[in-house]
């Protein structure tokens, strides 16, 4: 019983394994496929990176020559800069400067006319406060100071 149970299962597995050989088979080769794709992008990607880092020195050493080569030049554009921006500083200082001395003009004449204006006021207030003299005791203030 065990061995005639051992055959069945024995041939039910190796009908499995031929009826799912094919489906096995295109699946195993396409994923070879994609791994040979995926190997000559690597190969391609590394001789990108190989051919680089060869022309790396010949790129870099014109660039820096370049940049040597522009460096008086951009010496003297910054003298040039500076110089202006201490031109420039100096011109927004002295409008600064002006500006506010004519505030302080303004101030001073404010200053003045409000104190004039308060003068003003204490004279207007001043006549109206003292009376005009009236009966005797206004003559005799008026006696006694003489």
């Amino acid at each position: 019983m065990a061995r005639a149970k051992h055959r069945f299962l024995r041939g039910l597995l190796l009908w499995d394994l031929q009826r799912d050989y094919k489906a096995r088979l295109w699946a195993e080769r396409k994923s070879l496929a994609e791994l040979d794709r995926q190997l000559r992008e690597a190969q391609r990607r590394h001789h990108q990176v190989s051919s680089a880092r060869a022309d790396w020195p010949q790129k870099f050493g014109a660039l820096t020559a370049r940049i040597e080569g522009l460096r008086p030049r951009v010496l003297g554009l910054q003298g040039t800069a500076q110089a202006a921006l201490t031109k420039q500083q100096q011109f927004l200082q002295g409008i600064a400067v002006e500006e506010l001395k004519a505030q302080r003009d303004r101030l001073n004449t404010y200053m003045v006319q409000a104190r004039f204006a308060l003068a003003s006021i204490y004279d207007r207030a001043a006549a109206r406060v003292a009376p005009a003299p009236a009966n005797g005791v206004a003559a005799a203030l008026a006696g006694d100071a003489q």
